[in-house]
């Protein structure tokens, strides 16, 4: 094997991701039309991941927005958690959240819960490859000529086989994998309105998080067609 084959089989092998498709339900006879501003709190962490969770909602911020939501700058959100020394992530309780709501004027907010999270790697390691030459070797051989003359010339006579070793760096790169699970509350009754959850692969964390908050929002446009305020 050569140094490209080497390399090649590396990058076609950990090229692919995967993603399972997201599930989600919503509550009957919701009128989407009564949701106006909402609050999106970072997602819990998955445990040993500090940050994972503002990853994620950060992730399904701009699909909130294309979904029509008018969302409460997340600054805004933080300074008044940290003020009333609230939760500051997905785990605020229910009389937080009708605090949250009362002081920012809204009328719902997002909550969510990182179920797993992983950094994508890039790993270099040394591996063998075996290159094999084969040198041909010349003899020199005496043949009669016309006139009975004895004539010199050269032939190949066999090939010497050189096997030699050769450590090159060869890279092994780990995608980065996100799952989620996300609901909006009413800050008022504390009923669920749409819950989900989905998953997802990316070269990046921060590219698997996009891509499963995308396919979050469709799920859920699909399923409650009025989702849009």
């Amino acid at each position: 094997m050569n140094r490209k084959a080497a390399v090649l089989i590396l990058a076609v092998g950990l090229s692919c991701g995967c993603a399972s498709a997201p599930v989600v339900a919503v509550k009957a006879g919701y009128d989407s039309r009564k949701v106006g501003r909402v609050a999106l709190l970072d997602f819990d962490d998955f445990r040993g991941q500090a940050g994972s969770g503002q990853t994620v909602s950060q992730a399904l911020e701009p699909y909130l927005l294309s979904a029509g939501y008018s969302l409460v700058e997340r600054t805004q959100v933080r300074r008044v958690l940290q003020e009333q020394a609230f939760d500051q992530s997905g785990s605020v309780a229910q009389d937080a959240i009708r605090t949250l709501g009362r002081l920012l004027s809204v009328q719902a907010a997002v909550l969510g819960l990182v179920t797993s999270f992983a950094a994508e790697q890039s790993q270099v390691y040394m591996q063998n490859v075996s290159n094999v030459a084969y040198n041909p070797v010349y003899e020199t051989v005496q043949v009669p000529g016309r006139k009975g003359e004895v004539r010199t010339r050269q032939v190949l006579g066999h090939y010497d086989v050189t096997t030699t070793n050769e450590h090159i760096p060869a890279t092994f790169e780990t995608p980065g994998s996100v799952a989620f699970s996300a609901r909006l509350v009413d800050v008022a009754t504390g009923e669920v309105l749409w819950t989900g959850s989905t998953s997802g692969s990316g070269d990046t964390a921060a590219g698997a998080a996009d891509g499963a908050a995308k396919r979050l929002m469709n799920a859920l446009k699909k399923a409650w067609p009025a989702a849009k305020p």
